[in-house]
C-alpha cells in the first residue's frame, strides 16, 4: 500500500491488480466465493451458453478475490469492453459508479452489467431483469 501526504493528511492508496483487455472484448468476472459453489457456477455457465459465450473462445472468465482491488487496463482503444459480473461491485473494479444490480451500464469504452450472487436468482423477475440486461450488453 502506498502512502500519500497532503497538508498533514495521509491517504492510503490500496494496490490493485491489473486486468488487461488484450485478447477478448467480452469478460465475465466472478467472485471467488461463487466459483466454489457448483450450483452457482452451473447457473453462470448456463447464462453464458444462452448468451452464446464460450469461455476462452470468445470471452474471458476471471475469478476475482473478494479481498483484492482490481483495475481494468484497456489496451484496445477502438473497441468497447463488455463485462458481465457476478458478485462483484464497481468499487472492486476501480470504477466510481453507483449501479443497480441487473441493469445495463454504459461508460466510456466499457459496457457492464453487475449481476447478483447467483443464489439470489430464484425469482423469475430477477432472472428476467438479468437476461434483458445481458441481451442489451451482448446485442442479442
Amino acid at each position: 500500500m502506498e502512502h500519500y501526504q497532503s497538508k498533514n493528511h495521509f491517504y492510503d492508496i490500496p494496490e490493485s491488480v491489473d486486468i488487461n483487455s488484450d485478447k477478448f472484448t467480452s469478460y465475465v468476472f466472478v467472485n471467488a466465493e461463487i466459483e466454489n459453489s457448483t450450483a452457482d457456477k452451473s447457473f453462470i455457465l448456463n447464462v453464458l451458453k444462452a448468451a452464446k459465450l464460450n469461455v476462452n473462445e470468445n470471452c474471458n472468465y476471471t475469478v476475482l478475490q473478494t479481498s483484492e482491488q482490481y483495475k481494468i487496463t484497456m489496451l484496445k482503444s477502438d473497441s468497447t469492453l463488455k463485462i458481465l459480473c457476478f458478485g462483484i461491485d464497481g468499487k472492486q473494479l476501480g470504477l466510481q459508479v453507483d449501479h443497480l444490480k441487473n441493469t445495463f451500464l454504459h461508460l466510456e469504452g466499457i459496457e457492464i452489467v453487475f449481476g447478483e450472487n447467483p443464489e439470489k436468482y430464484k425469482s423469475e423477475i430477477l432472472k428476467r431483469a438479468l437476461w434483458e440486461s445481458i441481451k442489451k450488453l451482448f446485442n442479442i
